[in-house]
């Protein structure tokens, strides 16, 4: 058992550091420097950059949704479904061209438009 006299000593070379109660700078305690706060800004500044390019980009490639009959011959085949036509102006006359080149493509003949409306 050690003496009294070297008990104390022993406690008193942890002492200063369990009586250590000087705040520490925030920055040191969750490891943040002014570096990675740097990073941080830049990735939060490039994260709004790109939605708002992904969402300028869809409100500029306006687009159309058309529901169309359509027929194949030998032997003779209907046909009703929608297709997406790119454009501005969402009328049966603006997108009856475009509908018939795309379905043409795939040996259908275009009978009508049914319906235009803007897609999303």
């Amino acid at each position: 058992m050690p003496p009294v006299g070297r008990t104390l000593t022993l406690l008193s070379n942890i002492a200063a550091r369990l009586s250590d109660n000087i705040p520490k700078p925030l920055a040191l305690i969750l490891n943040i420097s002014p570096l990675s706060r740097k990073f941080t800004v830049m990735k939060n500044a490039l994260a709004i950059f790109a939605l708002a390019w992904a969402l300028s980009a869809t409100a500029a490639s306006a687009a159309c949704v058309a529901e169309y009959k359509a027929k194949r011959d030998n032997p003779l085949r209907l046909d009703y479904g929608t297709v997406t036509v790119p454009g501005n102006t969402c009328t049966k006359a603006a997108v009856r061209s475009a509908v018939r080149a795309q379905l043409a493509s795939k040996g259908w003949t275009l009978l009508s438009i049914l319906s235009v409306r803007e897609a999303g």
